[in-house]
This record gives structure tokens, C-alpha cells and sequence, in this order.
């Protein structure tokens, strides 16, 4: 009995020497540990590059004559000067943009609009960051229609591009048809909504090319 419990030991004891010993000639690649390292940080860094920056805005068209013409006024209409001024805060957003991150190419990448139907409220979302294709983008504008057509929104393109130097792009083509729960007068039905009306609005971005 003891004998065998001798030999169980002795094996324990080599078969343990031979997992240490195997350790110790097993070297670690460091190639392989610096590359997945520089790839990690690559990753990183390339987000940290990024640096896109969201302004938003939003407004309401309740109250306004012309209730609908007025949801649409993303910046301002000619008749009362009633609109989200989001060509002037984007313009705000990208001067301040400069100066924190030291860019001087700017892209307007993306636009997001959000309309509530039951409130003519307005939200919109502008995404701006570095540009990579040689231009710098730092003119916005948009033209729409209420109930129109996308043909009642071209027809105001050429004019609307003419104020603006620099070659434009469209960004986003904002076409939604919605209820009407308002009147004209800005007040709301009382009788609940009634019909649809489609809502256009196509927003471009101005880009000059940077040396």
C-alpha cells in the first residue's frame, strides 16, 4: 500500500514539474502583444478624431397665420420674420465648432426633422464635423413647400443658390405628409384632425474648396 501511494506521489511530482518547466521555455510574442496594442489604440483614436458636434433647435407654428406656411419656416419667412433661425445657429454652431477644435474644414453632415403634427412643434438635429473631401462647408440654407410638391420646392432652388457661394449639396430631403389639426389661423380644430398635408423641405450646404 504504501509502495503504491510512493508512485502515485512521484508521478504527481513529475508531471508537475513538467507543466512548470513548460511554462518557463513558453516565451510571450511581443510582436504580437505591440500590434494588438497599437491596433487598440487605434481604434481609440480614430473615434476620438471624429469630434462631430450636434446643434439643435426647435419652434412652434401654434398661433401663426398661415399655420402650415409657418411650419415649414425653418429659418425665417419674408411675411413676420417667424421661423427657427436654424440657418443662423448652424452658422454660430460652426464658428464656435472652429475655434474649440481648431478645424478648418467643416462638413454639414446630416439634418433631422421631427414634426408633432398635434402641436406644430418643430424639432430639428444638425450633425457638423471635419470634412474629408477637400471642401469646407459653413453656408447652409433650405426651401419647402406645405401641400405644394417637391415642383414648388425646386422652382425656389436657383434663387436660394444664387445668395450663396461655393458649390452646393443637397443634405437632406425632409418629406413627410402629416394630419392637419389646425386651421390656418394657427388655432386648433376642435372637431379633431381632418385630411393631410405633405410637408417638403430640402436643405443644402455651400462648400468651398480648402488648399
Amino acid at each position: 500500500m504504501k509502495s503504491l501511494i510512493r508512485q502515485v506521489l512521484k508521478e504527481y511530482i513529475n508531471i508537475k514539474y513538467n507543466l512548470v518547466e513548460q511554462r518557463a521555455n513558453t516565451k510571450p510574442n511581443p510582436s504580437k502583444t505591440i500590434k494588438g496594442a497599437l491596433f487598440l489604440k487605434g481604434k481609440v483614436l480614430d473615434s476620438l478624431k471624429t469630434n462631430d458636434e450636434k446643434i439643435s433647435g426647435s419652434y412652434s407654428a401654434e398661433g401663426k397665420s398661415g399655420a402650415y406656411d409657418a411650419l415649414h419656416s425653418f429659418h425665417m419667412r419674408a411675411s413676420d420674420r417667424f421661423g427657427g433661425r436654424i440657418n443662423s445657429k448652424v452658422k454660430e454652431g460652426i464658428i464656435k465648432y472652429k475655434k474649440n477644435t481648431g478645424e478648418k474644414k467643416i462638413d454639414i453632415k446630416n439634418v433631422k426633422i421631427n414634426i408633432n403634427p398635434n402641436t406644430l412643434t418643430v424639432n430639428w438635429e444638425v450633425t457638423i464635423g471635419p470634412s474629408k473631401d477637400g471642401y469646407t462647408y459653413e453656408e447652409f440654407d433650405s426651401r419647402g413647400s406645405a401641400g405644394g410638391g417637391e415642383g414648388a420646392v425646386d422652382k425656389q432652388l436657383s434663387s436660394m443658390h444664387s445668395y450663396h457661394s461655393g458649390e452646393p449639396k443637397l443634405v437632406h430631403h425632409f418629406n413627410k405628409t402629416i394630419p392637419v389639426c389646425y386651421n390656418s389661423n394657427g388655432k386648433k380644430k376642435t372637431d379633431g384632425c381632418k385630411g393631410t398635408i405633405n410637408i417638403q423641405q430640402k436643405f443644402y450646404k455651400y462648400g468651398k474648396k480648402v488648399k
